[in-house]
């Protein structure tokens, strides 16, 4: 196919709310010719395809604390807001419910912070960053090893240039969680993003600094490697 015809494919996909298959067609499109406008198209696919994601996790998770906490949500805000209360009275409280045929103690903080994650995701998904981090400081107050938390922290705090904090959330999550591929690979890919960073602002030894992080992690990311040979070409 040529490019008018992928791109025709893909807004027609668009318009029956099939964002990956469109996706994949204005990707298609892209490589055949470079165009601003289909560029802005795949990247308004990007963002409906993560946000539905993220609401497709928030669901799930209610069902996690509906199934393993056996709290019934009905209302998010309300269900925050009163295990919010319990643990002002009391930062232990807890309650017995029977799970799989025997007794077990819930503690109100892992229902608070679970309800924090799911409404913290809802505001991920409309890039409210700003709730969402506020949110997630409260649920990680709660459950401090949660890698789900910290991940999603991390994810918000780079939307806004917190390269620190996310740096720190990913460091965190590796420590908990030392033979998954992902953090190590967020990692990476934050600290090239504010390598960039300090390279615009005129830090270029800072800059260095993050590019050499990111190799030593991953020696073979190839936008560390070029953007470090950059940097360097330039200083001499």
């Amino acid at each position: 196919m040529n490019f008018d015809e992928y791109v025709s494919i893909g807004k027609k996909l668009v318009k029956e709310g099939n964002h990956t298959m469109a996706a994949e067609n204005f990707q298609a499109a892209l490589k055949i010719q470079p165009d601003e406008e289909i560029k802005q198209l795949l990247l308004n696919c990007y963002y409906v395809i993560q946000s539905e994601a993220l609401i497709r996790e928030a669901n799930s998770r209610i069902k996690t604390i509906e199934g393993l906490w056996g709290v019934k949500i009905t209302d998010l805000d309300t269900t925050i807001k009163e295990y919010s209360d319990k643990i002002k009275l009391n930062p232990n409280a807890s309650f017995e419910r029977e799970f799989l045929g025997s007794s077990t103690t819930v503690l109100a903080k892992n229902v608070l912070g679970d309800a924090l994650y799911v409404r913290s995701l809802h505001a991920l998904s409309k890039k409210d960053y700003k709730s969402c981090i506020e949110d997630l400081n409260k649920a990680i107050e709660c459950m401090p090893n949660s890698p789900n938390f910290l991940n999603k922290r991390g994810m918000a705090c780079e939307k806004i240039d917190d390269y620190d904090q996310a740096i720190a959330d990913y460091k965190k999550w590796m420590e908990i969680k030392p033979d998954d591929d992902t953090p190590k690979r967020r990692l990476v890919e934050v600290h090239n993003w504010r390598g960039i960073s300090r390279c615009n602002n005129g830090d270029l030894n800072g800059s260095i600094a993050d590019f050499e992080a990111c190799l030593e992690i991953d020696a073979d990311f190839e936008p560390a490697i070029s953007n470090l040979k950059a940097i360097k070409a330039h200083m001499t």
